[in-house]
């Protein structure tokens, strides 16, 4: 498989921009038909990092050899998935007081996809790379954080939350009962909290995530439940010598929520790793 990239840039009076990328793939001689895409970035006002954001891009998947050829469930006969991608971004950074900084991001999308390649349930006890003819995925994903630095202490909070409905629009099966249903294992609901403090080489981490129920067949009928779980980790880094050394200690889902990811296929109680870091830098 050969590529080549060609990519453009446009700076206007310092608060306009444009890009253009262009990307011919070349696979078992064929020249496949050519991805592309182009953004523009507007900074809403001047002297505040205040962005407004457009994209636009066509985007090919070429099936993996795990696609392809996994012993079982691979599929030789797999087409390459095709999709055609809009998204509009705003983007903020303030200053609330020294040294407590604001970011905020939020992004909607529409993303149209055909002969997307997806691992499906057989009718055997193992899953199947197949194609569906064509689906829509639209969307939103947003970001807020706080950060904080002050002599030897730092600490950051980052809360994020994405919605995601991502439907079969069209199928070659009669009477499909999957159009216009949620992809499965696809959550429409996912949230985020972080908060990392550091204080003189000292550091923990806490982590929240919440996944909204999964729909398990192609009609919806059946789902997962959604659940919530939590993590800590505490450690110490120090450089000596130019090398860096670092012990930390995690408890991942510390709660002992009962959760699974597939069906059938329970995920870990509460679990406790230690960990140690040598780097040694030339």
């Amino acid at each position: 498989m050969v590529s080549v990239t060609a990519l453009a840039e446009v700076n206007g009076s310092g608060r306009f921009g444009a890009t253009f990328l262009f990307r011919e793939i070349i696979n078992n001689n064929s020249i496949l038909l050519p991805d592309y895409s182009t953004g523009l970035q507007m900074q809403i006002a001047a002297g505040r990092e205040y962005y407004l954001k457009a994209n636009y891009s066509r985007n090919s998947k070429l099936p993996s050899m795990n696609d392809l050829y996994w012993a079982p469930g691979g599929n030789p006969s797999l087409m390459n998935e095709s999709a055609n991608m809009f998204e509009i971004i705003y983007e903020m950074k303030e200053q609330i007081y020294s040294p407590l900084y604001l970011n905020f991001d939020i992004a909607l999308y529409h993303n149209t996809i055909k002969n997307m390649i997806q691992w499906l349930p057989g009718n055997y006890a193992y899953w199947m790379a197949e194609n569906v003819k064509s689906v829509n995925t639209s969307g939103l994903e947003s970001e807020l954080s706080f950060s904080y630095t002050h002599n030897k202490i730092s600490s950051i909070l980052k809360l994020s939350y994405t919605y995601t409905r991502a439907t079969t629009k069209d199928s070659e099966i009669t009477n499909d009962e999957s159009i216009g249903k949620q992809l499965i294992y696809v959550p429409e609901n996912q949230a985020n909290a972080a908060l990392r403090f550091n204080y003189s080489g000292f550091y923990s981490n806490w982590i929240s995530s919440f996944t909204g129920r999964r729909y398990t067949t192609l009609d919806n009928t059946s789902y997962l439940p959604a659940y919530f779980i939590n993590s800590l980790s505490v450690g110490y880094g120090i450089n000596h010598k130019d090398n860096l050394y670092n012990l930390s200690l995690t408890a991942d889902n510390i709660f002992s929520t009962g959760y699974e990811a597939i069906a059938y296929y329970p995920q870990p109680g509460r679990s406790f790793s230690l960990k140690l870091l040598i780097q040694f830098i030339k």
